[in-house]
């Protein structure tokens, strides 16, 4: 049984993996958005790279490009990369866009991977 728990995606993965992230490095820490995109595709989200307008943000920023704005799905994103406490988090409305969220990553972001902290 545990294995089969395991190894099945929960209902809210297939969501999940209908939300595109665009992940951007506002770090000088060359491939620090791989790095956010392998964990969040790992918590189920798809993801693109692009390149952040500086390389200097001291905090990470979340922009909610959806049109329903839901706060608890902003969380979820947040605490698959464990930013939960210090980012900000922006609302600008753009549902004709491709990515959902674009996440600006900052000083605050530390790649190191905590698949105990995903929820399913």
């Amino acid at each position: 049984a545990m294995l089969a728990e395991a190894t099945t995606l929960s209902p809210r993965a297939v969501v999940r993996e209908a939300l595109v992230v665009e992940v951007q490095n506002g770090t000088p820490n060359d491939n620090m958005e791989a790095l956010a995109a392998s964990h969040l595709n790992y918590a189920g989200y798809a993801s693109n790279m692009s390149p952040a307008d500086s390389r200097d943000h001291a905090y990470s920023i979340l922009i909610d490009l959806t049109a329903a704005q839901d706060a608890n799905e902003r969380n979820i994103i947040l605490a698959a990369l464990g930013i939960v406490d210090s980012a900000s988090v922006v609302s600008q409305p753009e549902p004709e866009g491709e990515a959902a969220y674009r996440l600006i990553l900052g000083y605050d972001y530390d790649p190191c991977f905590r698949p105990e902290d995903l929820s399913h």
